[in-house]
């Protein structure tokens, strides 16, 4: 056999228990007493009936003190935990233990008889045993008559070895142990128990293939991929959540959450393995151990019990082998079939393996060998058929169920449709996949999911129960899993009750002050206990009460056994407690993985009735009444449907009450859903989400009630979907138990049909609106305990105490707030509260009265009252407090003019959260809180006084950075927004006040962090609500903002501290100030106050008066600022460090000479010197303005040139380019010039990027020089502009936000670049609005958004492209609208253009293209025509409209940009568009060649003249040919030349003209011969014609030489 390897059961396991814990008078324990109900039957009292006799005790001592005087003499006589004389000494027991004690005779107890009929009686326990299921009763009998009996002494190890014998504890009881720890979980197995199992099938030896790896692991374990080990979650590849962690707080909105939908989580809680990260293996299994009982150690089964003296006899059953022997001998066949015997073992066999190779390495890392077998024992293998249900949504069902084979669907419910409810694919599973968890064994959760097998699917099933019943053996085994069982556990323990709620729905409490409760709940326990831990022990005289909160427990009585099981909500050891009982009577265990109870410790109930006396009457009583009236709570009494009901309805209704747990996303109704027995719910703990259609509609919080309708019958079928968004307790009443309840309360119906009525009508519940969205039991106290007043009209009570030092609630009719002028300035009506302030322990507002319209009922809510209904919530204090300012600051919000919630007072008051994304700025509002400051108080604290600061010297400056103080004093590091009431603003140097209204922003230097301090103190002057952001939160949020927030931001959080000295030393770099008196900068420099300015704000205006005292002037901090002149003339850039204003703020300049602008970069971090500051360091060194003003005369020249070379630029230059652009086309010189002073230039180097694809843009840009290409969304050129062509004209109009495209220099460019804040600055101005301009720009941009919604031009060509279209739409707000009169003439533009091609397409309306000084018509383009521009241009064609036309441009670089940001499908409307484009252009070409060949034979020729003189010449010639020919032949023939005549007699040929000639010149005079030579060349006439001289060689006579006639015959002439 194949020993466990030395490192498998380490000397750390084999250790011998110390003489403390061999103590044999260990584990003797008085008998006490605990509550528990049995049956419903209350236990008596009394003492416990098995003591042990004082001389055995005396004789377990003296063995002890013998054993001790040995110990020293002795050597530990260890054995291998394999027999000795069966293997070597490397053989290792499987059970963990390599050792046992040695024990001498005299040291064991005297072992009971051996008797037959004591053995025979293990028969029953034996049949239950799973290898011997279904087995002859007979053979079970041979096999005990043939077993061997074992007795071991206590705390003698139990040999477990492979290959040995099943052993069966016949008498006394075995203390079993996982794990070597000495405070490991040790469980007790008593008669008729069985053990080693694994041994007995020979599965050490198999385990070797399956023993844990050691791993190493970082700090940091990821989770596993979501596809790993059998699970695939459909659509989702990303890593799987933490349910445990991620969501014990609700997630954020859908951009900060990356995880899988609402859906596809149910995936994740249906197989909650598939989130668990890598287990860290201990490299080996845990130890385990049996050993003998201690004395007075017993199991928890009835009819057991201990041997005097500890220890336990066992019988060792024969081996496996021997077993198939004594069966094998036995040729019966039915005996055969009676003893299943073999096939027992093979199941289990078979099972185990499984179990090792799937399960244990995921669920029970570590688990020693033989409790798996226990766990293949207890398991079931079942098959599912294809389209066959593994597990069903919503069921009850808490097994854990294995995959083994097959594939298998997990659907979850989305919807139910005329009762046919629609199923969602989330996720497959496959072998190895588990379903269900460790950690929700019990814990009365449904089945998030249905399971459904795809194919044949393998299945292994672990029945909840049995499974809890191997942990009750072998504990320990959860050892290795409790970190996961302390997730889950703290996971639930948030979403538990309050201990006050818990406390307050026990009748135990019942009637008691609520003061008196929550001390005793807040002085309570909360303890986390796991499988195996006693939560009382009997005998125990702790004297403490525990409500269990989750799990379950067992409750064991000596020999007794187990009794009762404790479930979710029962109360036990109040006995104890109240003193009526001095011990438990049993003793309570956990029983499920963990639990979670609520101790109440006797000596915090002494405490409180000390501290209120007046509740001792109250638990006399109770010591008189039955059990149950002590323990008893009810769950429903705070619901507000039965408020009003009776206390013997409300425990009929308790008693039948049902709670279920939720994980995130797992849906607990679904819409549609129709149930034979509907309920309605009660959400106890967490936070649900309704949801109709997949939008969510409300959130609801702890308290919240839903399903009533549905339960009353009021309603068929669920409304809406109800899904967890935490880990969620749901309490539910069944239909059929509220009917019960009705039918043994008749009087209660009636109630009911009222509420009925009233919720037809619409009447709804009114609540206090300052505390919406907290739990319904808070506004159930408040309305329990609010005084209600019945007000007539005009009644004045409302204005005298203590109605007017109270809150109010308007409950019905309608109430009018008088101000102290008699002025009414509100009206309040329903829901409508008043003097909410005083709820936060602020003052109430005495300066209004409240007045009554009509007869009206209110709500009073005194201090008094609210601090009683409070004490019952502790824990919510502050969250309750922080609901109240929220309400009055939103409040506030909406009377200054902005949206309660929303970011827009922010992004509009402050220049931070103005230059930030929408996004960001809405995070930090709602990361914003509220105080309140009373009359007086110091809102923030500034600048000391001098005085107060040579106290302060030597103090060192602590900073805040970390966040405001805890305590109720003034702000710190925070930015302040003032949103009601008045404040006082002052500093030591302005003996003056400035008030500060609603509105007003404080801090924003020591919000950047560049100041310590505020520059100014801030007093309330009224009660003031403020809004405060600290600093520390805006970083953190900085983080996970976009990277152009945080890049905008770096450059301001990275300043340096204001100091004095620091301002100091920056001052004195100042080229102006170096002529000054350092102390005369050391005055200045005692300035902190830091201002931010928005990019591209204005600091300072041109032409702003100066005063000295009064004006100021800057220093920047971070970021840049352009000095700009007139002209937009930039002067020069301050850098950081450097000064501007400073002419104007020292009184050297009665007007700013130029404007200051923040630049676009960023923020712009500024140091502001106050004109109060200046004064007084004026005073004491005035010389220093003097030599301020020679430095100011040199600044003034340079600017005056500087602003020359700009105006000279703006004529030259910026108009024209601005003149080329289509947009402004035709518009005066002076509007253009009001541009060109707001243009701004910039160069950008070849391979430059000018603008990105998607940036943020609103500017149109203009190539002054160079060129640039336009790239695509892949990078691919899809056009050129060139010097004078413009891009970006839509984002100048303010029609679209971001670029299209992205423009990338090829060559060195200058651009100019005109925002679009200049073009709107520029139509605002009186001559764009005389000349018409500003009208024409805005019906131009009208015109862009009709285009826009109706899809034009490319709706109107007919190619059935959908205006919704987003590529159609964006077409249409690129393309330019021509409208043509009749007889108009359009000429189109060349694809030279700088723009480049152009498309023309024709929406309405008929035109002609036509060519030629006489206007031939070459084609017709009528509605729904396309031409290429520049094909019509090449050949000098125009447009002329037969009919009025309206007509579309687009460049072909804006098509393309356009088309190209999509994929196109296959059927898309583009590819009809090419289709028809191709079509016109081949057509349009041949109508343009053949029209302008026709034009070109009508052209004249250089030669014409000549040609036709020839012409008439040789007509004239004819003429008289044919004259002669008629009669005046022989005349004719005379006085024309002779040619020459051949002699007949020579024989002689000629060869060529030239040999004719020689002998003949007769040739010569004939000038009819002497033509131009015209080519037989294809198209040379064409071509002649359209020359305007002829070529050399059309031109030339013909050669003599060029002309090769045949030798002419003598006597023959040629026919001229």
């Amino acid at each position: 056999m194949d020993a466990i390897p030395e490192d498998v059961s380490g000397e750390e396991g084999s250790e011998q228990q110390s003489e403390e814990e061999w103590c044999p008078t260990q584990g003797v324990q008085d008998v006490g007493e605990v509550f528990c109900t049995v049956g419903g039957e209350e236990e008596a009292d009394g003492d416990s009936d098995v003591e042990l006799e004082q001389g055995a005790l005396e004789d377990l001592r003296k063995a002890y003190a013998e054993r001790r005087e040995g110990a020293a003499d002795e050597e530990s006589d260890t054995e291998s935990g394999l027999d000795t004389s069966d293997s070597d000494s490397d053989s290792q027991p499987e059970n963990g233990n390599r050792h046992h004690q040695a024990f001498r005779q005299e040291e064991r107890a005297p072992a009971p008889p051996d008797d037959m009929e004591t053995r025979h009686s293990l028969l029953e326990p034996l049949e239950k045993y799973r290898l011997f299921e279904n087995c002859d009763r007979s053979f079970l009998q041979s096999l005990l008559n043939s077993a061997t009996r074992q007795c071991l002494a206590p705390n003698e190890t139990l040999v477990l070895k492979d290959g040995g014998p099943l052993f069966i504890v016949e008498t006394g009881a075995l203390r079993l142990q996982v794990g070597s720890d000495s405070q490991s979980q040790v469980s007790v197995l008593g008669r008729g128990g069985v053990l080693n199992g694994a041994g007995f099938l020979r599965l050490y030896a198999e385990a070797q293939a399956f023993r844990p790896r050691r791993i190493s692991f970082k700090n940091t374990v990821q989770p596993k991929s979501t596809r790993a080990n059998g699970y695939d979650v459909q659509g989702y590849n990303g890593p799987a959540p933490s349910i445990y962690v991620d969501f014990r707080k609700p997630p954020w909105e859908s951009e900060d959450y990356q995880g899988p939908s609402n859906t596809k989580l149910n995936f994740f809680n249906a197989c909650p393995y598939a989130c668990q990260k890598n287990t860290l293996h201990r490299g080996t299994w845990l130890n385990f151990s049996a050993r003998g009982g201690g004395p007075g150690e017993q199991p928890a089964q009835a009819n057991t019990s201990s041997l005097p003296g500890g220890g336990a006899t066992v019988l060792a059953l024969p081996p496996f082998q021997k077993i198939l022997d004594m069966l094998g001998k036995n040729n019966d066949c039915c005996f055969q079939k009676r003893v299943p015997f073999k096939h027992n073992c093979e199941i289990v066999q078979h099972l185990w393996q499984d179990l090792m190779s799937k399960l244990t390495p995921i669920v029970f890392p570590g688990a020693p060998v033989e409790a798996v077998y226990e766990l293949a024992a207890s398991a079931e293998s079942i098959s599912v058929r294809v389209d066959g249900e593994v597990v069903t949504e919503g069921e009850a069902d808490d097994d854990i169920v294995l995959i083994t084979d097959g594939v298998a669907m997990v659907l979850k419910k989305v919807s139910v449709v005329q009762k046919q409810a629609q199923m969602e694919t989330i996720g497959r599973l496959r072998a190895g996949a588990i379903i269900g968890d460790i950690c929700l064994l019990r814990a009365d959760m449904r089945r998030p999911a249905t399971v459904q097998a795809k194919t044949d699917v393998s299945t292994i099933r672990l029945n909840s129960k049995k499974l809890l019943d191997v942990l009750t053996r072998f504990p320990g085994m959860l050892e290795s899993c409790r970190g996961r069982l302390q997730e889950a556990a703290e996971c639930i323990k948030e979403r538990l009750l309050t201990r006050t709620e818990v406390a307050s729905s026990l009748n135990l409490f019942s009637g008691c002050d609520l003061g008196f409760i929550n001390d005793i709940a807040n002085s309570g326990e909360r303890r986390l206990l796991f499988a195996g831990d006693p939560v009382v022990q009997q005998g125990s005289q702790e004297g403490t009460a525990f409500v269990l909160e989750h799990g379950r427990c067992s409750v064991e009585v000596a020999h007794v056994g187990k009794v009762a099981e404790l479930g979710t909500g029962t109360c036990f050891g109040e006995r104890t407690l109240l003193g009526i009982a001095s011990e438990a009577n049993a003793t309570v265990r956990v029983l499920t993985p963990f639990a979670l109870a609520l101790a109440i410790l006797k000596t915090v109930l002494h405490k409180a009735l000390q501290k209120h006396p007046l509740e001792q009457e109250h638990f006399e009583r109770l010591k008189t009444s039955p059990q149950a009236g002590r323990i008893a709570g009810t769950k429903v009494r705070h619901i507000e449907l039965f408020r009003s009901c009776g206390a013997g309805f409300l425990k009929v209704l308790n008693d039948n009450v049902t709670t279920a747990m939720y994980l995130y996303g797992q849906t607990v109704t679904v819409e549609g859903e129709v149930e034979p027995d509907p309920k309605m719910f009660v959400l106890t703990g967490g936070i649900v989400v309704a949801e109709q259609g997949s939008r969510p509609l409300a959130r609801m919080s702890p308290g919240a009630t839903f399903g009533e309708l549905a339960m009353r019958g009021q309603s068929e079928g669920r409304k809406v979907t109800i899904r967890a968004v935490t880990l969620s307790f749901v309490t539910s009443i069944h239909k059929t138990v509220f009917q019960q309840a009705l039918e043994a309360f008749p009087e209660e119906a009636k109630s009911f049909s009222i509420q009925g009525k009233e919720a037809e009508k619409g009447v709804g519940r009114v609540v206090w609106p300052c505390l919406r969205g907290e739990s319904s039991r808070l506004h159930y106290l408040l309305d329990l305990f609010a005084e209600r007043a019945s007000c007539p009209a005009g009644d004045k009570r409302l204005s005298l105490p203590p109605f007017n030092e109270a809150a109010i609630l308007v409950h019905d009719g309608e109430v009018s707030v008088l101000d102290e002028e008699g002025a009414e300035v509100a009206v309040l009506t329903r829901g409508h509260c008043f003097n909410e302030r005083v709820l936060v322990g602020s003052r109430a507002k005495q300066s209004d009265r409240l007045v009554p319209v009509t007869q009206c009922e209110v709500r009073v809510l005194t201090r008094e009252t609210w601090g009683k209904v409070m004490a019952e919530f502790p824990n919510e204090l502050g969250r309750v407090r922080a609901t109240i300012l929220r309400y009055m600051g939103d409040r506030a919000e909406l009377r200054i003019g902005y949206e309660p919630g929303s970011p827009g007072l922010l992004r509009a008051k402050t220049a931070f959260f103005a230059s930030v994304s929408t996004q960001f700025a809405q995070v930090a509002r709602d990361a914003a809180h509220m105080r309140i400051f009373e009359p007086g108080m110091d809102i923030v604290v500034g600048d000391i006084s001098p005085d107060e600061a040579k106290e302060e010297a030597g103090k060192q400056v602590l900073d805040h950075c970390q966040g405001e103080s805890q305590t109720e004093g003034p702000v710190q590091n925070g930015l302040v927004v003032l949103l009601q009431g008045k404040a006082i603003s002052r500093n030591f140097y302005n003996e003056g006040q400035r008030v500060l209204k609603p509105g007003a922003i404080i801090g924003e230097g020591v919000f950047a962090g560049a100041s310590r301090q505020y520059s100014n103190t801030v007093t309330a002057q009224t009660t003031c609500v403020i809004q405060v952001l600290r600093r520390d939160v805006i970083l953190k949020a900085i983080q996970t903002q976009s990277s152009e927030d945080a890049a905008l931001l770096k450059n301001v959080f990275e300043v340096q501290v204001v100091t004095a000295f620091v301002n100091r030393k920056r001052l004195l770099r100042i080229d102006a100030f170096k002529a000054c008196e350092p102390r005369f900068i050391g005055e200045l420099a005692k300035c902190n106050d830091v201002v931010l300015f928005r990019p591209g704000e204005v600091v300072i205006p041109q032409g702003e008066p100066c005063t000295l005292g009064k004006s100021s002037f800057f220093m920047v901090l971070a970021g840049c600022v352009s000095v700009e002149g007139s002209f937009g003339t930039i002067f020069g850039t301050v850098q950081a460090g450097g000064i501007f204003g400073e002419v104007g703020a020292f009184g050297l300049s009665p007007y700013r000479s130029a404007t200051a602008r923040a630049w676009e970069g960023g923020l712009v971090l500024c140091l502001r010197f106050d004109g109060d500051i200046i004064t007084s360091a004026l005073e004491l060194f005035p010389d220093a303005r003097e030599k301020l003003h020679e430095a100011w005369h040199k600044l003034e020249s340079k600017n005056s040139e500087t602003e020359n070379q700009r105006r000279q630029w703006i004529k030259c230059c910026a108009i024209p380019a601005l003149g080329q652009a289509s947009l402004l086309v035709g518009c005066p010189e002076q509007f253009l010039g009001s541009l060109a002073v707001l243009l701004k230039e910039q160069t950008f180097n070849a391979g430059a990027t000018i603008v990105t694809l998607g940036q943020q843009v609103q500017w149109m840009i203009i190539i002054a020089e160079g060129t640039a290409r336009v790239e695509g969304r892949n990078g691919e050129c899809i056009g050129l502009l060139k010097e004078g062509s413009v891009f970006g004209e839509v984002n100048a109009l303010g029609l679209f936000p971001s670029c299209m495209a992205t423009l990338r220099a090829t060559i060195s460019c200058r651009v100019l670049i005109l925002p679009h804040s200049a073009m709107m600055q520029a139509i605002q101005s009186h001559f764009a609005k005389e000349e018409g301009i500003a009208d024409a720009l805005h019906s131009l941009v009208e015109s862009r958004y009709d285009q826009v919604k109706r899809g034009d031009p490319i709706c109107g060509l007919g190619i059935d492209a959908p205006p919704d279209d987003v590529r159609v739409r964006a077409i249409a707000l690129l393309s330019e609208k021509i409208e043509l009169q009749p007889g108009e003439i359009w000429t189109p533009f060349a694809d030279s253009h700088p723009c480049g091609p152009y498309i023309g397409m024709v929406h309405a309306g008929r035109a002609m293209i036509e060519i030629g000084p006489k206007r031939h018509i070459v084609m017709q383009l009528t509605n729904g025509s396309i031409f290429p521009q520049g094909l019509a241009a090449a050949f000098g064609a125009s447009v002329r409209a037969e009919t009025f036309c309206e007509v579309y441009q687009i460049r072909q670089t804006d098509f393309q940009m356009v088309v190209g940001s999509v994929e196109t499908p296959t059927s898309d409307w583009l590819w009809r568009f090419r289709l028809q484009e191709k079509t016109v252009v081949e057509k349009l070409t041949r109508r343009l060649g053949s029209v302008q060949g026709l034009l070109d034979l009508a052209t004249p020729h250089a030669k014409d003249d000549e040609i036709h003189a020839w012409k008439q010449k040789r007509q004239t010639r004819v003429t008289r040919a044919r004259q002669m020919k008629r009669g005046g032949k022989a005349d004719s023939m005379r006085s024309a030349p002779h040619l020459p005549v051949l002699r007949e007699s020579s024989e002689q040929r000629c060869g060529s003209w030239e040999e004719l000639a020689q002998q003949s010149p007769g040739l010569a005079c004939y000038t009819a011969l002497q033509l131009p030579r015209l080519t037989s060349r294809a198209g040379s006439l064409s071509h002649s014609r359209s020359d305007s001289k002829l070529t050399e060689a059309s031109s030339r006579q013909i050669s003599q030489s060029e002309c090769n006639f045949k030798p002419i015959q003598q006597g023959y002439l040629p026919d001229w």
